[in-house]
């Protein structure tokens, strides 16, 4: 394209403009579709309302920026151009102005330093190292967390439960390969690491469900590995704490003792037991009840595809269990199991 055609400098005028007008609305565009939830862009704790606040402070320097620099360059275009061809090119001899390039210097200088300090914040405002009411460990599996309350004596899977206002510190570390817990509308992403303790923490402004996910891939199982907070009033959090103990004390404790008797010399609980079997600890949260009592009475039609000598062989567990165990029996020994795994 020649400058001195006016034609051409008009639609490419013009498709600077379209070019100017579309990269302002893709990058506000983003702040208001992706707003809904699961979304950091609508906080639910001061963590992540700081995150929040720092995307939507540097979003609105950049959108400010790319406008300043995209209009001078449209000015620029336009009141120096050539009109014709007869028109003569203007004088190119100039100097530079020490003023400018100082103005154009402090400038950028000055945002990059805002930038850094309100960084700082957040980090500040993001940082586990702080004193809780709450503290909950969650530990990340191919593919579930399991989420355990010390406190309590209660493990849940892919679900936690915590009082609306109170400063929960949640304690990180993964049994097999590296995770990455993150619900965006309390926190930011905090990984996961085998034979390492991570934290973060967050304080739920109101009730309600908060979604979030495992957001490193792990594995094939990688998309299947949500996680939900659900945020309750204080009263209706203790209500559900003791009951909910109470429930997997109770259910549980004749079930382990049949598990003991019957079953653990070859299957494995959360590292003990035999080697012989596939092991149980997470059985019933990835599988569900049914397959888990259809196993147990009828184990040769539902063969696990690894144990941990290799693949499992069939004849090898009785097949008498739906004689030898009483309904009581595999209601309790299944009961066990669901504790176990923390599906509740």
């Amino acid at each position: 394209m020649r400058l001195s055609d006016p034609v051409n400098l008009k639609s490419a005028l013009r498709r600077i403009g379209l070019a100017v007008t579309a990269g302002v609305a893709l990058a506000v565009w983003p702040a208001m579709a992706l707003a809904a939830p699961p979304s950091p862009l609508n906080p639910a704790s001061p963590g992540a309302k700081s995150i929040a606040n720092l995307h939507t402070t540097i979003l609105w320097i950049a959108v400010i920026v790319f406008a300043i620099v995209s209009g001078l360059l449209i000015y620029s275009l336009v009141r120096f151009r050539r009109r014709s061809a007869d028109e003569p090119e203007p004088d190119q001899s100039f100097h530079g102005s020490a003023v400018l390039e100082t103005i154009w210097t402090i400038i950028p200088v000055g945002i990059l330093v805002g930038i850094l300090v309100l960084t700082f914040q957040t980090l500040q405002d993001i940082s586990p190292d702080r004193p809780t009411d709450l503290t909950v460990r969650v530990v990340g599996k191919q593919w579930l967390w399991e989420v355990q309350y010390p406190e309590y004596n209660i493990k849940l899977t892919n679900e936690m439960r915590i009082p609306v206002g109170t400063d929960v510190q949640v304690e990180l570390t993964s049994a097999d390969v590296i995770h990455s817990f993150w619900v965006p509308q309390l926190g930011g992403k905090t990984d996961a690491v085998p034979g390492y303790l991570t934290g973060t923490w967050f304080r739920a402004d109101k009730p309600g469900t908060f979604r979030g996910q495992c957001a490193e891939y792990c594995g094939l199982g990688h998309a299947q590995m949500p996680i939900e907070v659900i945020a309750m009033d204080q009263a209706s959090f203790d209500l559900w704490a003791a009951s909910t103990a109470e429930k997997q004390a109770n259910a549980s404790a004749q079930g382990e003792l049949l598990f003991s008797t019957n079953c653990s010399s070859c299957h494995v609980i959360e590292g003990e037991g035999g080697v012989i079997g596939p092991e149980l600890t997470n059985i019933y949260a990835v599988q569900g009840e049914e397959y888990v009592r259809d196993s147990i009475l009828n184990p040769n039609a539902v063969i696990a595809t690894s144990c941990p000598t290799g693949p499992c062989p069939s004849g090898v567990m009785p097949q008498n269990f739906g004689e030898v165990l009483s309904a009581d029996d595999l209601d309790n020994i299944v009961s066990y199991l669901k504790q176990v795994s923390g599906a509740e």
